[in-house]
C-alpha cells in the first residue's frame, strides 16, 4: 500500500499543463506590469502618475489576485506533496516565502499611511519582485532536471524490513 501511494504522490507533483501555463502567464502579467510601472515611475519624478501608470497598477493588482489564486491552488497538491517527498524544498520554500512577502508588502503599499513605511515597503516589494522570476525559473529548472534524473535511474523503495524493490516491481498489486 505504501509503495503505490508513494508512486501516486510522486506523479501529483508535476502540474497539469493547464495549471502550469495559467501559473506562468499570471506571473508574467504580474512581472511585466510591475517592471513597466517601475520604469514609468522612475521618469516621472515628482509629477503625478500618468494614465498609463494608473492602468498598469490596476493590471498589476489584477495579476496579483490571479497569482494568489494560482498560488492557493498549488498549496494543497504540489507544495504539500513535494514537501512530503523532500523534493526541491529549498527553492520551493524560498519561493513561498517571497510570494508571501510580496503579498504583505503589496498590502503595505496600498494601505500604508506614513512615507517611511511606504518607502520601505516599496523597496522590499521591488527587490522581492525582481527576485521572483529568477527563483521561479530556478525552481522549475531544478524540478525538471531532478525528474529527468529520477526517470533515467532505477529507484529503490523499501518496505519496512524487507529487501529494496525496484520501481518496475511497483506495477504489481501486492494485496
Amino acid at each position: 500500500m505504501f509503495i503505490r501511494t508513494h508512486a501516486l504522490l510522486a506523479d501529483r507533483v508535476l502540474l497539469p499543463r493547464w495549471q502550469r501555463w495559467s501559473t506562468y502567464s499570471t506571473f508574467a502579467l504580474l512581472v511585466c506590469t510591475g517592471v513597466f510601472w517601475w520604469t514609468l515611475d522612475i521618469d516621472r519624478g515628482e509629477n503625478p502618475a500618468s494614465a498609463a501608470q494608473v492602468w498598469l497598477l490596476r493590471l498589476h493588482g489584477l495579476g496579483a489576485m490571479l497569482v494568489l489564486i494560482c498560488f492557493g491552488a498549488l498549496l494543497p497538491a504540489h507544495v504539500r506533496i513535494a514537501w512530503a517527498l523532500h523534493r526541491n524544498r529549498v527553492l520551493g520554500a524560498t519561493l513561498v516565502a517571497v510570494i508571501l512577502l510580496l503579498a504583505l508588502t503589496g498590502y503595505g503599499l496600498y494601505y500604508s499611511v506614513g512615507d517611511t513605511m511606504r518607502s520601505l515597503s516599496s523597496w522590499i516589494h521591488f527587490c522581492a519582485g525582481m527576485a521572483t522570476p529568477v527563483l521561479l525559473t530556478l525552481h522549475i529548472y531544478r524540478g525538471r532536471a531532478a525528474r529527468r534524473s529520477r526517470a533515467t535511474q532505477p529507484q529503490h523503495v523499501t518496505l519496512d524490513s524487507q529487501q529494496p524493490l525496484l520501481n518496475a516491481e511497483l506495477k504489481h498489486d501486492y494485496r
